[in-house]
């Protein structure tokens, strides 16, 4: 798929799930959603042996990371994604050494609050979602070819709020949805 494709995709995938979320009373945290789009809508698009959810990229150089989380203390060579699109069908971030070296074409990224979340929390997930967005970006900017989206969700408002950013190589657009 190109990119070009992928974005369309991404974009009428979250307006229907917004479409189902928005004004039900659908309960559900970020597992819930980042499950639901991915079974829901994403596959109904994209060839599944593409998509991997909760899966294993390579990590920024700590240097890097720490312009975007400056508590990170010891990374691994891999972070785990909420969604993960690859190259290749049934692609890994695993060389033949266990060495993450393959990058993916897109990572999604999800951001949740939800009424179970006391004030701490809420604002912990805004600085979750901040970083997710510097994360993608440091990605984009050292990943040919690569796409980042950050999704960011409030099932507490009402109506809800969906809202999503799209990240690629030297440009973040905030309100790309």
């Amino acid at each position: 798929m190109q990119l070009s494709e992928l974005d369309g995709t991404v974009r009428k995938c979250l307006h229907s799930i917004f479409d189902e979320i928005g004004p039900a009373e659908w309960r559900g945290r970020e597992r819930e959603i980042v499950s639901r789009f991915c079974f829901g809508y994403l596959m109904n698009f994209y060839d599944p042996e593409y998509i991997g959810m909760e899966v294993a990229v390579p990590q920024l150089a700590k240097d890097v990371l720490l312009e975007c989380n400056p508590e990170v203390r010891r990374p691994g060579q891999d972070v785990c994604k909420d969604i993960v699109i690859w190259r290749e069908p049934r692609e890994t971030a695993w060389d033949k050494d266990w060495k993450a070296t393959h990058e993916p074409l897109a990572v999604m990224e999800w951001t949740v609050i939800n009424r179970l979340d006391d004030l701490g929390a809420r604002s912990k997930k805004i600085e979750k979602y901040k970083s997710d967005k510097c994360w993608l970006l440091k990605k984009a900017n050292s990943v040919a070819g690569f796409v980042g989206y950050a999704a960011f969700v409030d099932t507490t408002t009402h109506p809800k709020q969906l809202t999503c950013a799209k990240v690629s190589a030297g440009s973040v657009i905030p309100d790309w949805l």
